[in-house]
């Protein structure tokens, strides 16, 4: 009897240490509606053809712990995204860059950061943009649409030489270097890890190069609607992202998808 007193006392002081800890730990989320998260079609960060990958885990791991329902937008084009985000008829979305224009209509949560690094044909030998730049029979490839950073000014003077063939999508993009109609592109460590793996022979084709060595990674995440989120409302999301990332379970997410060396440097620590 003494014996079975013991374990109930010791049962309940588990139980109060186990709840202190996990109130400290997991904050309280205000699950005050449905909420709706969009993915943007990004390589290892998201594709839609095979429906995986890393903020696609984010978002089911965000559920899973604020204990609200969240459902997935994961074919909305992404500048009607960030319209939806503006006027918040989308509550978050992921894989967002700050802007001065975004920071006016959202909030920024992140965990992750990008790097553009050059996929250039073995052939040609440029590990540099003077070099490339220099060769007038070579041509460079770009997605419609979208913003390269501090490279974008090569690419402006490339474009006035008749140098750049822009596509319509990431995939013809990659074809297109594959098939030699392009010898250089610039692209992020998710997005060509995810093309290697579904283009054939693609990687064996390309060497690949950091053309900005002096260029920054840039941070990446999560975006709010500020619409939908007041800040002290943004802060407890904030908690449980950096828990996330405190207790080793982002590494894994990036780790699933990416080689060891590239999960560490992709993911904000």
């Amino acid at each position: 009897m003494i014996f079975n007193k013991f374990n109930i006392k010791l049962l309940i002081l588990f139980l109060f240490i186990f709840n202190i800890k996990y109130a400290f730990c997991s904050p309280k989320i205000d699950c005050f509606k449905k909420f709706k998260i969009a993915l943007y079609n990004y390589g290892y960060f998201y594709s839609v053809e095979k429906d995986i990958g890393i903020d696609k885990d984010l978002a089911l791991e965000l559920q899973k712990r604020s204990h609200c329902q969240i459902e997935i937008i994961n074919d909305m084009p992404r500048i009607r995204t960030l319209k939806s985000i503006e006027a918040g008829f989308i509550d978050f979305t992921t894989s967002s860059i700050l802007t001065p224009e975004r920071e006016f209509y959202s909030h920024f949560i992140f965990y992750n950061q990008i790097k553009n690094f050059a996929l250039v044909r073995k052939e040609v030998k440029t590990p540099s943009w003077n070099v490339f730049m220099e060769n007038k029979n070579l041509k460079f490839g770009v997605v419609r649409g979208y913003k390269h950073g501090t490279s974008d000014e090569k690419i402006e003077i490339l474009n006035k030489e008749h140098r750049v063939i822009d596509y319509a999508e990431p995939e013809q993009l990659y074809e297109a270097l594959k098939k030699n109609e392009v010898q250089a592109i610039l692209s992020t460590t998710p997005v060509y890890h995810f093309q290697f793996k579904k283009i054939k022979n693609l990687e064996s084709k390309v060497v690949i190069y950091d053309w900005n060595p002096q260029e920054n990674y840039v941070k990446s995440g999560l975006m709010l609607s500020k619409k939908v989120f007041y800040k002290e409302q943004v802060v407890q999301w904030e908690k449980l992202v950096n828990e996330m990332i405190s207790d080793g379970t982002m590494y894994k997410i990036f780790r699933k998808y990416l080689p060891e060396k590239e999960a560490k440097s992709t993911m904000l620590k």
